[in-house]
């Protein structure tokens, strides 16, 4: 029979193991006390704006101290976060994502933040005699290059048989490029709202959007995020992702209401706010799983977001931007973190 001292010695020893077991759940449960997030301005063109808005993520982190850090695009903030700058990066586009997985850099895709139709196109100068595609030859064309804008017009060029060398492509942020504009230095431009719509206002037309290219090419921004703090604090990303996906809930349900937070943030009007958001699609947590999306399990190797990253690493080959189309593509995709969102 156990002596009264041994029980009481095995009781010691389970609550100690119990307390132990506690902690470990704890502090693998735990919140990081800062979180920096970048994140891209593209206007009412993302549910981002209302996330900053309505300070969704803050909310859902309240022991986190969260800092939202600005870039002009993907490529910049993909710097970042290999830096550790920052966590998390959203709206990152095909090119430099691919870009990224080619160099062995370190992330995980968790979302897709949006699809671009008509909120990135083309806008060309009323007076530079632009009627159609080909008129662009010998034109001046501001664009981001490394981007989904350039990538797009490369896909618009090509659909009227013209490749770059045939235009002259001038790389520029979105800043720059109004600044440009403004200056009567520039024929066209390829980019995405809010300076695509800036420009057309301002002496400009709008000649084509994605919608026009969508069988040649596609524009796609995802978020990204750091391959150590996925690892490290997965529930602290399905609270982020939580954010995006009932913010995307708010504007389909609320309307109105949800996108006039989003434009007094912005401070925009609420025209220009539906405009940019009308040109988009948005996929909430289970659309995100869909094959239209990320995919799961093993469907990612097949889904729209795979197929859609790795013809984009066929045009950066094609262009000498990269040696191959990386294998590993699906790796790089990790849907964990919504799939209790989606249920």
């Amino acid at each position: 029979m156990m002596s009264r001292r041994t029980l009481l010695g095995a009781f010691a020893g389970l609550a100690t193991l119990t307390a132990l077991a506690s902690t470990t759940l704890l502090a693998a449960d735990e919140d990081p006390a800062e979180l920096s997030i970048g994140w891209v301005n593209v206007g009412g063109g993302s549910n981002q704006a209302l996330m900053l808005a309505d300070q969704l993520v803050e909310k859902n982190l309240p022991n986190t101290k969260v800092k939202w850090v600005e870039f002009n695009g993907g490529s910049a903030g993909i710097a970042a976060l290999n830096a550790g700058d920052v966590q998390i990066m959203t709206e990152v586009g095909l090119p430099p994502t691919v870009s990224s997985i080619a160099k062995g850099l370190d992330f995980k895709i968790v979302w897709v933040n949006d699809i671009y139709l008509s909120s990135e196109g083309l806008v060309v100068r009323k007076n530079a005699n632009i009627q159609k595609i080909a008129d662009l030859a010998g034109k001046k064309i501001a664009t981001m290059v490394g981007t989904s804008s350039g990538y797009m017009l490369h896909a618009a060029l090509a659909s009227a048989g013209l490749d770059e060398t045939k235009v002259e492509v001038i790389n520029m942020d979105p800043p720059s490029m109004q600044a440009a504009w403004k200056r009567g230095e520039l024929d066209a431009a390829y980019i995405w709202v809010p300076a695509l719509l800036n420009m057309a206002n301002d002496g400009g037309a709008m000649l084509a959007t994605n919608a026009d290219f969508q069988d040649r090419a596609a524009s796609i921004d995802m978020i990204l995020v750091g391959g150590d703090f996925a690892n490290k604090y997965p529930g602290t990303l399905t609270k982020f992702l939580k954010a995006q996906n009932d913010s995307i809930h708010d504007l389909r349900m609320n309307g109105d209401a949800a996108m006039k937070r989003m434009a007094d943030f912005l401070k925009i009007s609420m025209d220009q706010a539906k405009t940019e958001y009308g040109g988009i699609q948005l996929m909430d947590a289970k659309e995100q799983l869909s094959q239209q999306g990320l995919g799961q399990g093993a469907g990612i190797a097949s889904s729209r977001i795979t197929k859609a990253i790795t013809a984009a690493g066929e045009y950066l080959v094609g262009v000498g931007s990269i040696d191959s189309v990386p294998t590993n593509i699906p790796e790089h995709i990790d849907t964990t973190f919504i799939e209790t969102l989606a249920k």
